[in-house]
């Protein structure tokens, strides 16, 4: 189970799904923004996220700073040693990619053991992830799964193809091992597997985008809509 003294916990408890966004660049007004209309948790990305060493620290205060918005940091990769550092000051949970082996989760649960607030998160996002997903879930000090359809798709030889039979079963395979060791799982929605769908096949942690395709969509949508009325 989620640790029961985690802000994690917490808002699990409170709410059927947690509503995310990913936190690409320094953008302090737009945390602020995300807390006030209504996100559950943001993720600050270390993986592919456009940060010097001190934009990154000056974004985790500004999350941490959003009071009602729980604060993530996905780790570039299984490097442990910058942690003790995120969660003083003030980090909620950490997501840690790429994690295939239960050996690989045991290791960077080990590394959080002390750290009985924060929550641990480890992506699932290969052949090997989906395969050992209950032995990974099974670990102690792992409190949940987000599933990378991208990355977990491409691993299979067919990118972004989420009908395809394989991706199914895979998928079927991780959303199983979280029901059966009780563990919160979430992904990223698209259209194969929207949230309707998603929903009621145990997803609570929903990342629905980051903020710079958000923006992206937002500033393209404005101005098709107005060239649109515009004379040519």
């Amino acid at each position: 189970m989620t640790r029961k003294n985690s802000r994690l916990h917490d808002q699990l408890s409170r709410y059927r799904t947690l509503i995310g966004l990913l936190h690409m660049r320094l953008n302090p007004a737009l945390v602020e923004m995300a807390s006030e209309c209504g996100y559950n948790f943001l993720i600050l990305d270390g993986q592919r996220g456009m940060f010097s060493e001190r934009e990154f620290l000056e974004s985790l205060d500004a999350l941490v700073v959003a009071k009602n918005v729980l604060s993530l940091v996905r780790l570039p990769g299984h490097d442990m040693r910058p942690v003790d550092g995120y969660l003083e000051m003030g980090a909620d949970g950490i997501v840690v990619p790429h994690v295939s082996t239960a050996d690989e989760a045991r290791a960077v649960a080990r590394a959080m053991n002390s750290k009985q607030s924060a929550s641990l998160i480890v992506i699932l996002e290969s052949v090997l992830g989906a395969t050992h997903a209950e032995e990974i879930l099974s670990i102690e000090g792992v409190d949940g799964a987000f599933v990378g359809p991208v990355n977990l798709s491409t691993d299979l030889g067919h990118p972004r193809d989420y009908a395809h039979p394989p991706y199914e079963e895979a998928l079927s395979r991780i959303e199983r091992a979280a029901a059966a060791t009780g563990k919160v799982l979430g992904t990223v929605p698209n259209e194969r597997y929207p949230v309707e769908a998603l929903v009621p096949r145990g997803h609570r942690l929903l990342i629905l985008t980051s903020d710079e395709a958000l923006l992206r969509e937002a500033m393209i949508a404005q101005v098709e809509k107005t060239r649109a009325v515009c004379p040519q």
